[in-house]
């Protein structure tokens, strides 16, 4: 009998198994990722920590949800590989959590409805895939989120398990200062905390309360008061809308928070901008693309076939009718800024990625933001449409001065630097675009497309081929 008739056999013997819940061994669920991370069911959350405890193993729940795209990439790329389940199965008891609810869900995900539940409220879980990690003694030692490549996920999992690692709970502290409120006990300068953790824990009526309370006290203040960074930084996360009265606030001092940030255009981009976006450009676009049956709002449409299936529609918008809607109620600056924001959203959703990566780098270059995590991602992103559908070379080389700047930022990031050499090797600069690869692929070893791309590199092919990419007639 070969391996894998033994292997069948043994799963087989497992399921068949009958259940004793005083000493019941987890079933190991493995047939939807292979050789990786070795799931364990048919336990409750609470027989998880007696079988850790007992084994002395930690205990990592991958918190998912059947809709998030990330999650599934996480099962298809990383917990499916050796170097990953090699660390994760000697050291932890793993258990996959499904924290929506659907028609399709079976008993074992039922059975965990009400500690799901629970998670979500007492870890405050607002993205996924969440990670969590708990000692064998079941307490918790620490939170991740987001897609993670296998060397990260897997430093991550190291660091959890470090001798004396504790847990900082952001929303420490939030009933007592919850109590304090109501009994009217204000205090101003813990209010924006106040928010952020009032939404942490999905308490959305106190949420409110406290941001009427801030604003209210917050508009009675001179400028000087009223616009600390962090009392600023609160406000643009409750991305306010252009009738409300935070957002009138934003637009008449622009100037003077934009000082404050140390950030010009700090207010146009993460206040008047997208409030612009979403109250009156994507209503105009949703009725320009109503005849084509593109959707403008929801998630992206992509290829992932390989195959090239998905045709770009190449119609286009009223343009200067929008540019004159928006001119009726702001200045023209915001009506050519939301007007160009516009268009990237357009041809994003009509898959002419062509047209968005020129108009993407004309915002970049017309509009420079400050670089930090969530902007230098999508630089990337923007960089490596380019690199996949466009052909001239000066837009190329304007997202490969982009991409020297987001990489000198935070040089560490495999993703970055293989969009970067690529780049490099589509404009015909092979050595620098080989020596560029290398440094991603050693950054994530077990990313087999960067390891395909370098070698294709050294061979002079084009690299990311399958993917549909255009490629320059050198």
């Amino acid at each position: 009998m070969n391996k894998k008739c033994w292997i069948k056999l043994a799963i087989s013997l497992l399921l068949l198994a009958p259940l004793n819940m005083q000493s019941q061994e987890p079933v190991i669920d493995n047939h939807l990722n292979g050789p990786g991370i070795q799931w364990s069911k048919g336990l409750s959350w609470e027989q998880v920590k007696v079988k850790a405890k007992k084994d002395g193993k930690y205990i990592f729940l991958d918190c998912f949800t059947t809709w998030c795209g990330p999650c599934k990439r996480m099962n298809t790329e990383v917990f499916n590989l050796d170097t990953v389940g090699r660390f994760i199965n000697s050291n932890f008891i793993s258990v996959k959590v499904q924290m929506d609810r659907t028609a399709m869900d079976g008993e074992d995900v039922k059975k965990w409805y009400q500690s799901a539940d629970s998670l979500l409220s007492q870890y405050s879980i607002r993205s996924y895939p969440c990670y969590l990690f708990f000692s064998p003694e079941g307490t918790i030692v620490h939170k991740e989120v987001g897609y993670k490549a296998s060397a990260e996920f897997i430093a991550i999992a190291k660091e959890a398990i470090l001798p004396g690692r504790s847990f900082y709970d952001p929303t420490a502290g939030y009933l007592e200062l919850k109590k304090n409120f109501l009994m009217g006990n204000i205090i101003y300068d813990s209010l924006p905390a106040m928010i952020e953790m009032a939404e942490m824990r999905n308490d959305s009526i106190m949420r409110m309360q406290l941001i009427r309370t801030h604003v209210d006290i917050s508009v009675r203040l001179p400028k000087e008061k009223r616009y600390l960074p962090r009392n600023i930084e609160c406000w643009v996360a409750l991305n306010p809308g252009i009738n409300t009265k935070l957002f009138k606030m934003f637009y008449a001092d622009a100037k003077f928070i934009d000082k404050v940030m140390k950030e010009e255009g700090y207010v146009a981009a993460n206040i008047v901008e997208p409030a612009i976006m979403y109250e009156i450009a994507i209503p105009f676009l949703e009725q320009e693309a109503a005849e084509s049956g593109v959707a403008m709002t929801g998630g992206y449409l992509t290829d992932i076939s390989g195959k090239n299936l998905l045709q770009a529609d190449y119609r286009e918008a009223h343009w200067y009718k929008l540019a004159k809607l928006i001119s009726k109620r702001f200045n023209r600056y915001y009506a050519q800024r939301v007007v160009l924001k516009s268009k990237i959203e357009w041809y994003t959703r009509h898959w002419n990625y062509g047209a968005a990566a020129k108009y993407s780098l004309i915002y970049l270059n017309k509009y420079p933001p400050t670089l930090k995590k969530g902007v230098s991602d999508r630089i990337n992103a923007m960089a490596w449409n380019a690199f996949m559908y466009v052909n001239e070379k000066e837009v190329l080389y304007g997202y490969i001065r982009w991409m020297e700047k987001v990489i000198k930022a935070k040089p560490t990031v495999a993703a970055w630097i293989d969009t970067y050499a690529n780049l490099l090797y589509k404009v015909g600069l092979k050595d620098q675009a080989i020596g560029w690869q290398g440094k991603a692929v050693s950054l994530s070893p077990s990313d087999k497309d960067m390891q395909e791309a370098l070698y294709k590199m050294k061979l002079g092919q084009p690299t990311y081929v399958h993917r549909g990419a255009v490629w320059l007639n050198n």
